[in-house]
């Protein structure tokens, strides 16, 4: 659709931004808004949707940030799920989740729990 072409547009361009002038912070959420379009759009590939959530999750992990790397995981798992591999969901989600000590309550952390418990 036009809207979807339209954002994935903003959206590469971006993730060009971030490239030039290597400010990462926003790197991981691009990646993963990049693989979600795709995924509504229909055209790609299940392996190009899952090399945007994959650079999203190298991304956030680079980062150092617990919050940002989980947002990754749960493009990622949504995608696996997706595509069939609801299994691998649990390895990569649970993990992060038992990380946190502290905002249990946050929504983040809730559609985590969620996702795991479905």
């Amino acid at each position: 659709s036009g809207a979807i072409d339209r954002a994935l547009a903003t959206v590469d361009r971006g993730i060009a931004e971030v490239e030039e002038t290597g400010q990462r912070l926003h790197g991981p959420g691009l990646w993963r808004a990049r693989g979600e379009l795709l995924g509504l759009r229909g055209l790609a590939s299940p392996q190009e949707i899952e090399s945007c959530h994959l650079r999203s999750l190298e991304l956030a992990r680079a980062l150092g940030a617990p919050t940002v790397e989980l947002q990754s995981a749960l493009g990622m798992a949504r995608h696996l799920r997706a595509t069939g591999r609801a299994g691998a969901v649990r390895a990569l989600v649970e993990p992060l989740v038992g990380g946190f000590r502290e905002g249990l309550d946050t929504g983040l952390l809730r559609d985590a729990r969620a996702l795991l418990e479905s």
